[in-house]
């Protein structure tokens, strides 16, 4: 059996980890096996806490106060000495606001210690779906009913294996 992994980072119960979904690729009715990691290294701990504090556009203009964390749009975070790559999903890949959010993390390599150059690494694959939510943005939005989350299926919206 081949499986897909994908990795990406949220908040699970307050705490921002690293979150990888397994899936059988030849069992379709195979339940999906979550692992969450703890990251050690204190400077992607100093960027990920940064990358808390970068809001997503689109949900500041529908009044949600959301970061790129809590939509799960970070799929990766790879540091090699004071460099930083970061791998992000953006929830449609027609983004408008693509070069806003990547600007705002480019930015964090002058607010975090030990990080000299941040560079964002557009990544359509995986696609992202509510399933990559924080429990905070799926409590906020499965309660919204405007018009711009109608076409997010918010059924599955944080629902992590708990």
């Amino acid at each position: 059996m081949q499986g897909l992994a994908v990795l990406f980072w949220t908040r699970h119960q307050g705490e921002a980890v690293a979150t990888e979904r397994s899936k059988k690729t030849t069992d379709a009715d195979s339940a999906d096996q979550s692992d969450i990691h703890q990251e050690q290294d204190p400077i992607i701990l100093d960027l990920i806490e940064a990358l808390d504090r970068v809001p997503d556009p689109c949900c500041i203009l529908s009044g949600k106060n959301l970061s790129i964390l809590d939509l799960g749009l970070i799929n990766r975070i790879k540091r090699q000495g004071n460099s930083v790559e970061v791998g992000v999903t953006l929830t449609d890949t027609m983004c408008e606001f693509s070069h806003k959010i990547f600007a705002d993390i480019e930015a964090l390599a002058d607010t975090v210690p030990g990080v000299a150059k941040v560079t964002v690494v557009p990544e359509p694959v995986p696609i992202w779906s509510t399933e990559r939510l924080s429990e905070r943005a799926a409590a906020m939005i499965k309660n919204d009913s405007s018009r711009f989350f109608r076409s997010w299926d918010l059924e599955k919206a944080g629902d992590q294996g708990q």
